[in-house]
């Protein structure tokens, strides 16, 4: 929108994009020329992104305009069938992976990176309420990938995780359980979109069913959700 007191000459626009993403097609440009703006015009161009192999969350897409006029742009980032490795990771993550598979065996979900045993580059675990402990994979309780529920997740080699084609979202429409025992759990969203976790019913032991405020009210569950920065190797929580 030239809001200046002269035209625009060969104006252009070229687009910068976040890890994780690409031009698809490939073959646009990153430039794309307006030509000649005239003063009060407004002139407009368009590319087609994808993502790749990003992280679910938040991006920002930079485009730069003329005389280096910069807008940033921030766009949600689905989730995709693919694991990318975190560059600065310090530690290993808590992940949840929000798919179903016809084959839930790790050792097929997490095909790409071969061995997961204990002791190798990769590896998979969770806590154990009931054990009051950690159990690591191939434990019959982390041997198989279950939506809803969190893992601890290594991957020394920072190798890209790609699913199998037999996986499948969960039907956003349906409801989604998780049980819960008593203590501590690791859990994740199951859907492959973001979840609001104030929305979040909680069934107790007789059946009754409670929203989260009401939960936290009667001492069902606790009123603290913590998560894990793999970045900065330390908890944080609302």
């Amino acid at each position: 929108d030239n809001f200046s007191t002269a035209a625009l000459a060969d104006a252009s626009v070229r687009i910068s994009l976040p890890d994780g993403f690409e031009l698809d097609p490939s073959t646009q440009s990153l430039s794309k020329s307006l030509g000649t703006v005239a003063r009060n015009e407004l002139k407009r161009v368009s590319w087609t992104v994808r993502a790749s192999v990003a992280r679910p969350g938040v991006g920002t897409v930079k485009f730069t305009g003329p005389n280096g006029k910069t807008v940033l742009c921030d766009i949600t980032i689905p989730v995709i069938p693919a694991l990318t490795p975190m560059t600065s990771l310090k530690g290993i993550e808590m992940i949840s992976i929000p798919y179903e598979f016809a084959d839930t065996s790790v050792e097929h979900v997490f095909q790409d990176l071969g061995s997961m045993h204990v002791g190798g580059p990769n590896g998979l675990a969770r806590w154990s309420p009931e054990e009051q402990l950690y159990r690591w994979f191939p434990h019959a309780s982390v041997s198989n990938i279950t939506p809803g529920l969190g893992y601890w997740f290594l991957n020394l080699n920072r190798k890209t995780v790609f699913f199998p084609e037999d996986l499948q979202e969960v039907n956003t429409e349906w409801e989604f359980s998780v049980n819960l025992p008593a203590g501590w759990n690791q859990i994740g969203s199951p859907y492959a979109l973001m979840t609001n976790f104030a929305g979040v019913r909680v069934i107790d032991s007789s059946g009754s069913e409670w929203s989260m405020q009401e939960a936290v009210a009667r001492r069902l569950v606790m009123g603290t959700l913590y998560s894990y920065d793999a970045e900065d190797n330390e908890y944080e929580w609302e």
